[in-house]
């Protein structure tokens, strides 16, 4: 058989195969018709946005709802009533109808030193959602507004907070704009490290401080340097001249070694050191005494 012949069978369809080409092209011919056509033939259904909404919301409600419920905490067990969230017992969120797991990040908030002022601090606890808060806010027994915000003549004729913090214990403190008693408790230590506050903006020192929590109480507090405990350098072992956290390895090792030199000069011959700036020798000097 030549090569012509073997390609002309090979190109020949029988009537079978032929028809079957022609019902297979009339398929893909109706596909691409309808593919192409169909925008222009068929008109989308509008959607209303509200309504969308509407749907939207009742499907998380329904999932909220389905959620509360595999909580253990059914609708209808939710007991709604006036309520201060400062240490509020934890089977008193769960009446509320929170989780227990909502309830176990409010008390490590709390156990962190976080307090409770408005109504809108319990609003950014973030396991607590805009439709729980909505829900709670009517019951929540706190002011809409920080002391720092009132502005009815009441409050201006009332006496403003004002605490000495080197003289206040942590139930004072936490009686500050922002401070609880974790916070408290950070200011009395690092007070007992210095020996006292020079001034209030030392504050911001403090581990954890900023400058938002400062700015909310900085009015209602104010500072007694007289109460400052200062280190006598000419009689202080070397450990108790370096514990103070002003004062770096180096620069207690010339106190020690220069103490003849401070005794006759004063307090000024600490400039001597190499490492000392006017800085330095401003925020170091309420601290130390040579008497």
């Amino acid at each position: 058989m030549s090569l012509t012949r073997e390609i002309k069978d090979y190109l020949t369809f029988s009537t079978y195969e032929r028809n079957g080409i022609l019902l297979l092209s009339a398929i893909l011919f109706l596909v691409l018709f309808y593919y192409f056509l169909s925008p222009l033939l068929i008109k989308p259904e509008s959607i209303d946005p509200k309504l969308m909404h509407q749907k939207m919301n009742a499907l998380i409600a329904a999932y909220d709802s389905s959620s509360t419920q595999q909580n253990g905490i059914h609708p209808d067990s939710i007991k709604h009533f006036k309520f201060d969230p400062n240490n509020l017992p934890e089977e008193k969120w769960l009446q509320l109808g929170l989780t227990e797991d909502q309830v176990r990040v409010i008390k490590n908030y709390e156990k962190a030193g976080g307090k409770f002022y408005t109504k809108q601090d319990v609003k950014k606890i973030y396991s607590i959602s805009e439709d729980i808060y909505d829900r709670l806010e009517p019951w929540i027994d706190l002011p809409e507004k920080s002391y720092q915000q009132k502005t009815s003549s009441q409050d201006k004729k009332q006496k403003p907070l004002l605490i000495e913090i080197n003289s206040a214990d942590s139930s004072d403190l936490t009686m500050l704009y922002g401070i609880g008693p974790a916070f408290a408790s950070r200011i009395i230590s690092y007070r007992d490290l210095l020996g006292g506050y020079h001034t209030k903006t030392q504050l911001l020192e403090v581990y954890g401080m900023d400058e938002e929590r400062y700015q909310g109480f900085q009015e209602n507090i104010k500072v007694d340097p007289k109460k400052i405990v200062k280190i006598t350098i000419l009689d202080a072992d070397f450990k108790e001249i370096l514990r103070h956290p002003y004062i770096p390895y180096s620069l207690t090792k010339f106190i020690c070694n220069e103490r003849d030199s401070l005794k006759s000069n004063g307090l000024r011959h600490l400039m001597q050191f190499k490492g000392m700036s006017d800085s330095l020798f401003q925020k170091i000097t309420p601290y130390l005494s040579l008497e």
